[in-house]
């Protein structure tokens, strides 16, 4: 495995791994921190958009913003941004139905994000593939 192909891997996980360090400072500041601070969904920054920003963004930068597999990663990032807020919001809405029904928490209920949440993701991913 070369290195160009290291610098693919590296950059969403390293963009990923910083949303999830932002987390567990923000939970830190809020005296929210637990250990599942480190591994929870939902909440600022979103790890998806900063993950699939971050590979979109280095894609463009080495091969041109203009070819075939910068706009296939561009396709595939807005799903998964756009799911983020959507899709799993509804999700949320559900677990929210669900824990009312029950009077208690069964299921998790942040599940989306805000589009603040996914702003701030993609611009952290933005900025790791500028940097590595």
């Amino acid at each position: 495995m070369n290195l160009d192909v290291l610098k693919y891997i590296a950059v969403p996980i390293v963009a990923g791994l910083i949303t999830q360090l932002i987390k567990v400072l923000i939970d830190l500041m809020k005296d929210k921190f637990t250990w599942e601070s480190f591994v929870r969904h939902g909440g600022m920054p979103s790890f998806h958009s900063a993950a699939t920003v971050a590979i979109t963004t280095k894609v463009g930068l080495v091969l041109g913003f203009d070819s075939l597999l910068f706009t296939v990663c561009l396709i595939f990032t807005f799903i998964i941004m756009r799911d983020a807020i959507g899709f799993r919001s509804y999700l949320g809405e559900f677990g929210r139905a669900i824990n009312n029904l029950y009077n208690k928490k069964v299921v998790k209920e942040e599940l989306g994000h805000a589009f603040g949440q996914i702003a701030v993701g993609g611009l952290v991913g933005i900025l790791v593939a500028m940097i590595l």
